[in-house]
């Protein structure tokens, strides 16, 4: 039994580091980030990293729409219209308005909240830009879509 068991490790080792390959942190990336277009402003969005809330991912929803999932330790950015949009979390039960500057950054964190009677609950916030910028250095950048499957994914 003990074979199985070394080779399904060695396995799941390899799809998890997979899943982070060629995904760089965001303190290498924010070097060769485009410059924002005028009338547009940039928001990152990001969850620090957590090995209690790995499996749990979050779906971005902004102005109604789902955008992205994301997971512990990643995040994601999106140039967005300048002006007021709104955020929605918590399956809808929450709503956040942000107004979004021209051709500024915006940093939005997602945190895990405990709640034994929905796993999933987490609270949203604003941070601001230069404590944002500190926070996401070693967070994964990822695309910020939503992937077909919508499944687990582990990212280091």
């Amino acid at each position: 039994m003990k074979p199985r068991l070394s080779v399904l490790g060695i396995f799941l080792f390899g799809l998890a580091l997979s899943a982070c390959a060629g995904r760089p942190p965001y303190g290498d990336a924010k070097l060769w980030l485009e410059e924002i277009d005028p009338g547009k402003g940039r928001i990152f969005v990001y969850r620090n990293r957590n090995p209690l809330t790995m499996f749990f991912p979050f779906t971005f929803v902004f102005d109604g729409k789902e955008v992205a999932d994301f997971h512990s330790g990643t995040g994601f950015y999106r140039d967005v219209k300048t002006g007021k949009h709104t955020i929605t979390f918590n399956r809808g039960k929450q709503k956040m308005d942000i107004s979004v500057p021209e051709q500024g950054q915006m940093f939005i964190r997602y945190n895990m909240v405990s709640d034994a009677s929905d796993p999933t609950n987490m609270a949203v916030s604003v941070i601001p830009p230069k404590e944002g910028d500190r926070e996401m250095e070693r967070t994964i950048l990822i695309e910020g879509t939503l992937p077909p499957d919508r499944g687990v994914r582990i990212y280091f």
